[in-house]
């Protein structure tokens, strides 16, 4: 199982699930309604889709009880490919990264025509920032199908992870993070980028809106 070097691990637990695997097997639905109702809904289309892979959200130590939260490995935004500093390596983007990093010169260029380069510049930590807050990028892997990320473009099997598509999945055969279902998982993220996807995730759900900031 080759990829990106120390993304995935060499040796994979394929019997037991851990945060960041990679998986297949399970469903995805996705209730679609015309706007939200105080009362039941009368009418309401549900999408069913069997994505090739998903990738494993639920904590390692909570995993079990019938439950796993998953989400979809989806392809990569083609804007992606313009950010400075993931050029040549797109899973850059789930570690943080300076403003000149993350911003190319012609989006900065454009940006101080509008007069906010200084204030965007401002509110992008000194500490470095991420990039894509939304997305955890995949490293290519034989097992990760090729794909065209713009029409003309070269192939690439880089994947991601889009946070808010992160669904559940009730399956009884899943009860603890040891009982994993027969040839379901395919890869699994090693330590330090496990670490990344828990990092950025803790960020996309621990950001604080301005109103709020002030008041704490």
């Amino acid at each position: 199982m080759s990829g990106a070097p120390s993304f995935y691990t060499d040796t994979p637990a394929l019997d037991r699930l851990r945060l960041g695997d990679v998986i297949r097997g399970f469903a995805f639905a996705s209730p679609q309604i015309e706007k939200p109702s105080p009362t039941p809904l009368t009418r309401y289309s549900i999408d069913l889709d069997y994505p090739d892979f998903q990738v494993v959200l639920t904590p390692c130590c909570s995993v079990g009880n019938g439950v796993l939260s998953l989400c979809p490995l989806i392809h990569i935004n083609p804007r992606m490919l313009i950010v400075p500093h993931a050029v040549d390596d797109l899973s850059r983007l789930n570690r943080r990264m300076t403003f000149d990093q993350a911003v190319p010169a012609e989006q900065q260029k454009a940006l101080e025509k509008e007069g906010v380069l200084a204030r965007r510049r401002a509110d992008w930590s000194l500490e470095g920032d991420y990039a894509w807050k939304e997305w955890f990028i995949y490293a290519p892997n034989t097992i990760l199908p090729s794909y065209s990320p713009v029409h003309g473009s070269a192939d690439t099997s880089y994947h991601a992870v889009d946070f808010r598509q992160v669904h559940h999945v009730a399956c009884r055969q899943v009860s603890s993070p040891e009982s994993v279902p027969t040839g379901i998982k395919f890869l699994e993220l090693s330590i330090a980028s496990r670490n990344d996807l828990r990092g950025k995730i803790v960020n996309y759900y621990g950001r604080v809106p301005v109103e709020d900031s002030a008041l704490l």
